[in-house]
């Protein structure tokens, strides 16, 4: 399956609650619309939460200023991916009239990626729970930007097969509940037809995805002894494959919209 990931920033003078009311309300609505003429099988909006750890801890890394709100479109294959993404501003699934008024039209960026789920251990009823009024889960969302010295393939192997291998061994100790990469897609087109629909570049190379049971076990889980321990060893492989000064980190809570799937 290829995710096509959208990311929005409030536009200046506007309220990022306005723009996550949108995305979780009437938003949704326009995508079923045209789910079936695009074959869109999957629509999740994540939404950045106010937390002054973790946005201290992409400053304190000099790290960039992250967006206020994911999407993720899921498609069976490239082919649906790029269909798309080349419809059109104005035909496409991806943008509104109201979603242009409300996100920052110089800080919008699509892309196309293939999931790997690394490891996991929240099942799906949880994972969803807020959508029947329970206490839904958090994740931390990183786009990850490649160190420039490196190959997209030299990159991507050292994500998946060494920080990867590192997540799945060392992440509960930090709380990690579940942790997805998604690969950037290596396309032409889909890269073409991606810049045409974006306003600022999208991560060179992905997306990361690490959710926790709630917010406060995942400030006392990073906060335990293993927790700093594993942080460190995370913190000393970031340099051997990611641009610092490019990343971008935030805590969300997602919503599935609809799975067809």
């Amino acid at each position: 399956m290829i995710v096509v990931i959208g990311e929005f920033t409030r536009a200046p003078g506007s309220a990022s609650a306005s723009l996550h009311e949108y995305l979780a309300g009437d938003f949704p609505n326009v995508v079923r619309a045209v789910a079936d003429q695009f074959l869109i099988q999957r629509l999740v909006v994540t939404t950045r939460v106010p937390d002054e750890g973790i946005d201290s801890f992409g400053a304190e890394r000099g790290w960039s200023e992250a967006p206020d709100a994911v999407v993720q479109w899921a498609f069976s294959d490239e082919a649906g991916a790029l269909r798309a993404m080349s419809a059109g501003r104005s035909d496409g699934p991806f943008s509104t009239p109201q979603l242009d008024a409300l996100a920052d039209p110089a800080r919008r960026s699509l892309f196309a990626a293939r999931e790997v789920l690394v490891s996991d251990a929240m099942p799906d009823d949880e994972r969803w729970s807020g959508r029947l009024g329970g206490e839904a889960p958090v994740k931390l969302v990183v786009q990850n930007w490649k160190r420039p010295d490196l190959t997209f393939d030299q990159f991507t192997d050292h994500w998946r097969d060494v920080h990867g291998v590192m997540v799945d061994q060392l992440g509960a100790a930090m709380g990690y509940r579940r942790y997805v990469q998604s690969h950037r897609v290596v396309s032409t087109s889909i890269d073409e037809a991606a810049r045409r629909a974006s306003t600022r570049p999208s991560p060179d190379g992905g997306l990361t995805e690490v959710w926790f049971t709630n917010q406060a076990t995942m400030h006392s889980e990073m906060a335990s002894e293993a927790g700093r321990a594993a942080s460190v060893h995370f913190a000393n492989d970031e340099g051997n494959f990611i641009n610092p000064p490019s990343m971008t980190v935030f805590l969300a809570r997602e919503r599935l919209e609809f799975d067809r799937s």
